[in-house]
């Protein structure tokens, strides 16, 4: 625990501040995907992002270590690991980060079992996906829809 704490107290003050953003939100976004379903918390974390948009964009590598702060806060959050919370995380994140993130929702079929699977794509930033903090190609074997099917626009 002791060595926790040490390597907490090493980020840089923003990263401490990102991380502890991270460590709250993943569940909060839990409960707002149980009481408000999918597209209410999108339509939120959407907004909320373009709100606080940096006028000047972090670089891509920082991409990599939003992910890994999101990661980290999930590992010690209060609740278990999950896919599309972490991603909405990661997403809102980066989008104020300003950097041209993209949420990705595909799916795989495994021994007759359909899997879904949430990630964030970077963008042309890097060329690679961030799934569940790691980076990957390609959301790790599965498909993405070729349309967003969350959507926070109303028409």
């Amino acid at each position: 625990m002791i060595e926790l704490v040490r390597k907490f107290l090493r980020l840089e003050r923003g990263d401490r501040r990102r991380f502890g953003i991270a460590w709250l939100m993943v569940p909060a976004v839990g409960v707002g995907l149980r009481i408000l379903g999918s597209e209410r918390v999108l339509g939120l974390v959407e907004r909320s992002a373009r709100r606080a948009r940096r006028s000047r964009p972090l670089g891509a590598s920082r991409f990599g270590q939003l992910a890994s702060l999101v990661d980290s806060a999930a590992r010690y959050g209060v609740l278990g690991r999950n896919c599309l919370r972490e991603s909405l995380v990661l997403y809102w994140l980066a989008k104020r980060a300003g950097l041209d993130a993209r949420l990705e929702i595909g799916v795989r079929k495994v021994g007759g079992a359909l899997e879904a699977h949430a990630w964030v794509d970077p963008g042309a930033l890097e060329g690679r996906s961030a799934v569940n903090g790691t980076a990957a190609t390609g959301g790790d074997g599965f498909l993405p829809f070729d349309r967003p099917i969350l959507s926070c626009d109303r028409g």
